[in-house]
């Protein structure tokens, strides 16, 4: 019994060193993507969001996020603060979209940092239909991110 109490003891305070950290950014609002189509958008498959600036809790630049889900889905973010990692992230593999209707869409994705350490990240997003009006007119429609939310643990 009396090898079992340290060995118990060395096993709890060691367990924050497996803990991750969850950190929560704050995307640039009225973000908008590229155009989408000549009709309103309606598809998940129409969001090509490129260089959306995210933000940590206190309001510092934390990176950019990048995701397409047109005919592939894979996101990126960069250069992220907060997590005791060399802060760049690249996803090879994106768990599934978990909402998309009017005005909504959520994925989650598996992350890989600079360090090949794998985090979990959330995506949470408001939006709404925009049209592009240029020299020809209004014609082209686009997703403007209105709110994004990413949680990466």
């Amino acid at each position: 019994m009396q090898r079992v109490v340290p060995l118990l003891l060395s096993l709890a305070m060691s367990l924050p060193l497996f803990a991750q950290t969850t950190v929560t950014y704050t995307g640039k609002p009225n973000f908008r993507c590229d155009a989408a189509s000549a009709q309103p958008v309606q598809y998940a498959t129409q969001f090509t969001c490129r260089g959306i600036a995210l933000a940590d809790a206190n309001g510092n630049p934390a990176g950019q996020l990048f995701f397409s889900t047109s005919s592939y889905f894979r996101p990126e973010i960069t250069a992220l603060g907060g997590l005791d990692t060399d802060a760049f992230y690249t996803s090879d593999c994106v768990t599934g979209i978990t909402q998309f209707g009017p005005g909504v869409l959520g994925f989650n994705g598996v992350f890989i940092d600079g360090t090949g350490m794998e985090h979990h990240a959330s995506v949470a997003i408001t939006w709404q239909d925009s049209v592009i009006c240029g020299g020809r007119g209004c014609y082209w429609h686009a997703p403007i991110l209105l709110t994004t939310e990413v949680t990466v643990q």
